[in-house]
């Protein structure tokens, strides 16, 4: 007989025992087996992961009877979230939307569950615009570049990151990482390299780089995408021949859109014989116009001049100008000088007549020919035409005629009606000769009091018709106490003049000398008498900046006159003097400063500078030398800037140690020679090879003790990858005897590499924290970093993943939050005599960063499970804020020559 056993059954199951029971004792009248009733149901499989839109599976029920025999029956399926999959009345689950559910299958009252889970996975990448365009070189294309991710299916797959990466030298993209919209789509805008020809540009999915696609674009030169080329100003002019037109020729480049094209080459070029263009060869500007002068040919008539886009089959414009010879553009005649002169009858005028033509614009006329001509009787002209020279003038020496009294001469430009005009001269019989008495020269000069005059005294004696008169004694007499003329007479030579040299007395300013014929007429000359000149100083002109050199590279030589000044213009000497000749040695040869590196450290260097009177001026700097570059592994090498007064303790220099371990390979070497840079609170310049990573070590007055204790960040890194190249520490001397300060170097040094600092550069950094939001859910989204978390415990973790500090002060968004990490290295707190981990999450956020690392070199720590009472432990000072410590200013990014390609502000 069957028996039932009701415990742990329910009243289905109980009502079908009893119902068995019933049957049974029936049956065993006929001594025969109760009839099969379902009494079990199970779902295989138990759950299915779906990884695109449209995927299937098939899910089988299975009824048991209460033998644990099969039984056949029609199972019902029903799904907890249609929205994420639907199921057929066969068991067929289809995916509809990312997300998660439970399928269940019932058949007479009993049911059996599964779970199904939808997850997009990236299957395909595909450009959907943005390829094959074409745009000048170094400007961003005009269309986006969109690419679409979807699932095996087809299906678009929201909320991938993808990263856009331009090959090396083909531009860059902005943004360079993008999420996926709803569309599947990503996009971004590239602008392109600035060399000509294909480029490149990669989309791939973060962090695995499968799948991915390649964009291609054509960088046009400036030159290419030229359409059209049109005149602005500067035709139809008309010029003087072999003279530049008054106005440049300026054209316009326009490309097939109308819009002007920057930076295209123009050539200029005058047809045969039509003069130059300077330049000949111009670039467009940012309005797309270049410009020439254009000087004519000499010869009169149309000129052409070509203005080609250097290109072949440029499009090209023609300019037109006149050559006007010299009378044509004769617009009037002037007398300059030589008019209304006297002399005897029959001898030359003392002075040529000398003609100023000009231009209808008042301007000097070159090359035009005058003819000058006498009246009747009135004497001759040598020469009687002359062509004006480049100031417009022409000159010739006219005789006069014998007879006395007025006389004329005619100066014509020499072409039909051309401007005249006439001089007057008055011819003067032997009898009214009048003597006259002038300083010729050395008159209004100035010198030290008491000390000669630099330039002799000259008079010049002319009789009535201005010619010269010899043999004639000239006294020479000072004021009182105005020194004295030595000689004090002197006679005329045969031009007319006598001289005298005059020494100064001693009374300031102005000073007077009388020369004199006895009986005739007198002439003063003044001078001034000057003070002594006062020297003035040499001065420090421009601060000489930290140079980093290197063991074994060039010496490196500074000119003095960049950094010095003489107001008076002296020649200054320079002295250089290191304060370690063993690291970094220090000469002068003439007016170079040379810096030897020797070995590694860092020096101080004094230069001086004197003049000739030994008044002198100094300036110091730092001259801190690297060692050779070493390619076997990953270094720090730090250089010491706090000065022997500070005594920098050498626990600091030793915490680059652990650094070097945890990042496993060498990176890429930056050969630098003379790139100065503002950064890292200081101006330096580099002369080195930077291998890996530089960090400049300072101690200062920051705030006191046991508040800021240090602060730190990069100030330079690579453009290729994104990494730390040259970073400063900054220790305050209140808290160098800190029993915790290798742990606080240790942390600092993190901040260099990128902990906390380039998170955001690097797009790793969600939901940043501010003062007016300071409760936003602020994480750390590195792949590596999450998986490091979990794998310490995290997977209970609920909030958002990594977590990183939220609340108020200067470490927010840069550190683990401590809540969660209490007392781990890079979190914002320090634990005074406490051990702070360096843990696998900030060891495997550097692999987010980018860094080769090595996750063994970590200390234990795991997530306790539970919050971490913060605000208790600041109230006992168990935990010290460390405060705004991350260093401020910009971060320069650099390519792989050290020149600066982009600024990041923090």
């Amino acid at each position: 007989m069957r028996t039932c056993h009701g415990i742990g059954i329910g009243n289905r199951i109980a009502r079908r025992c009893a119902a068995t029971l019933l049957t049974a004792a029936l049956a065993s009248c006929d001594d025969g087996p109760a009839a099969p009733e379902a009494m079990s149901l199970a779902v295989a499989p138990a759950s299915v992961a779906l990884a695109s839109i449209g995927d299937t599976a098939v899910f089988t029920a299975t009824i048991t009877d209460q033998y644990g025999d099969a039984f056949a029956g029609v199972v019902g399926w029903r799904t907890s979230r249609p929205s994420v999959f639907t199921v057929t009345d066969a068991g067929v689950v289809k995916a509809v939307a990312n997300g998660s559910g439970t399928l269940t299958a019932s058949f007479d009252g009993l049911s059996a569950t599964a779970n199904v889970v939808v997850a997009q996975a990236p299957s395909a990448m595909d450009v959907t615009s943005g390829d094959g365009q074409a745009a000048r070189q170094g400007l961003a294309l005009a269309e986006a570049v969109v690419v679409e991710v979807t699932d095996a299916g087809g299906t678009p797959v929201e909320d991938v990151m993808v990263v856009f990466a331009p090959a090396a030298g083909d531009g860059a993209a902005d943004p360079d990482t993008a999420a996926t919209n709803a569309d599947g789509r990503a996009r971004t805008a590239w602008t392109l390299g600035d060399h000509p020809g294909m480029q490149s540009l990669t989309a791939s999915v973060a962090g695995t780089g499968r799948p991915s696609v390649r964009v291609a674009a054509t960088a046009l030169t400036p030159e290419e995408t030229a359409d059209s080329v049109r005149i602005v100003s500067g035709d139809r002019q008309s010029v003087l021949q072999g003279q530049a037109l008054p106005n440049p020729v300026v054209v316009l480049v326009l490309d097939d859109a109308g819009e002007p094209v920057e930076g295209a080459r123009v050539a200029f070029t005058p047809a045969q014989g039509d003069g130059s263009a300077d330049p000949d060869t111009a670039a467009t500007n940012a309005d797309g116009r270049a410009r020439t002068t254009w000087t004519l040919g000499d010869h009169a008539g149309a000129q052409r001049l070509a203005a080609t886009v250097a290109v072949a089959d440029g499009p090209s414009v023609q300019v037109a100008a006149t050559a006007l010879a010299p009378e044509e553009v004769a617009a009037a005649l002037r007398i300059v000088s030589g008019d209304r002169q006297s002399v005897l009858q029959g001898q030359a005028l003392p002075n040529p007549v000398v003609v100023l033509v000009l231009d209808d614009a008042g301007e000097p006329v070159e090359g035009a020919r005058v003819a000058f001509t006498p009246a009747q009787g009135d004497g001759s002209a040598d020469p009687d035409t002359a062509a004006t020279n480049a100031d417009g003038r022409a000159r010739t020496s006219w005789t006069l005629g014998d007879h006395a009294g007025a006389q004329r001469l005619a100066a014509t430009v020499a072409v039909a009606g051309g401007p005249s005009a006439s001089a007057i001269a008055t011819a003067l019989t032997p009898e009214q000769t009048v003597a006259t008495l002038s300083v010729a020269a050395g008159d209004q000069q100035r010198a030290i009091r008491g000390e000669p005059l630099p330039a002799p005294v000259v008079v010049q004696l002319l009789d009535s018709a201005g010619n010269p008169v010899a043999n004639v004694e000239v006294s020479f007499a000072t004021a009182s106490g105005h020194g004295r003329a030595d000689p004090r007479a002197a006679a005329s030579n045969a031009q007319g003049r006598a001289q005298t040299s005059w020494t100064l007395g001693e009374p300031l300013g102005t000073q007077r000398m009388t020369a004199s014929v006895a009986g005739g007429p007198s002439v003063d000359a003044t001078a001034t008498a000057l003070r002594r000149p006062v020297n003035t100083p040499p001065v420090a002109s421009e601060e000489i900046p930290t140079l980093v050199l290197q063991t074994g590279a060039a010496t490196v030589e500074l000119a003095g006159n960049t950094y010095f000044r003489d107001a008076d213009g002296d020649e200054l000497r320079y002295t250089a003097v290191s304060s370690d000749p063993a690291r970094a040695r220090a000469s002068v040869q003439g007016g170079e400063i040379a810096i030897r590196p020797v070995s590694r450290g860092t020096v101080r260097i004094v230069v001086s500078a004197s003049d000739p009177s030994g008044e002198a001026v100094s300036q110091s700097f730092w001259a801190a030398v690297l060692p050779a570059p070493d390619n076997t592994g990953y270094d720090i090498d730090f250089l010491d800037f706090s000065g022997p007064a500070r005594n920098l303790p050498k626990v600091v220099l030793d915490s680059n140690r652990r650094w070097e371990r945890i990042i496993t390979k060498d990176l890429q070497n930056i050969p630098v020679w003379n790139q100065t840079y503002v950064g890292c609170r200081q101006r330096f310049a580099v002369f080195a090879e930077l291998d890996d990573l530089v960090v400049f070590v300072y101690v200062a007055d920051i705030d006191g003790p046991q508040k800021v204790l240090a602060r730190a960040g990069p100030c330079l890194i690579r453009s290729a990858d994104g990494l730390a190249l040259v970073g400063s520490v900054e220790f305050d001397v209140a808290d160098l005897d800190n029993d915790d300060l290798f742990s606080t170097a240790l942390h600092e040094v993190g901040h260099v590499l990128g902990i906390g600092t380039l998170w955001t550069y690097k797009g790793l950094l969600a939901d940043p924290s501010s003062e007016s939001n300071p409760n936003a859910d602020t994480h750390f989204t590195g792949s590596a970093a999450r998986a490091a978390f979990d794998a310490a415990g995290g997977t209970a973790y609920t909030g958002a993943k990594v977590p990183v500090h939220n609340g108020a002060g200067g470490g927010r968004n840069s550190h683990w939050r401590d809540s969660v990490f209490r007392g781990e290295l890079m979190g914002p707190y320090l634990y005074p005599n406490s051990a702070q981990p360096l843990s696998a999450v900030t060891i495997q956020s550097l692999a987010d960063l980018g860094y080769p690392v090595d996750p063994g070199q970590a200390d234990s720590w795991t997530w306790s499970g539970r919050s971490f009472d913060l605000a208790a432990a600041i109230r006992r000072g168990e935990a010290i804020p460390l405060g705004a410590h991350v260093a401020s200013g910009p971060i320069l990014v650099v390519d792989d020559t050290g020149r600066i390609v982009r600024e990041v502000r923090r």
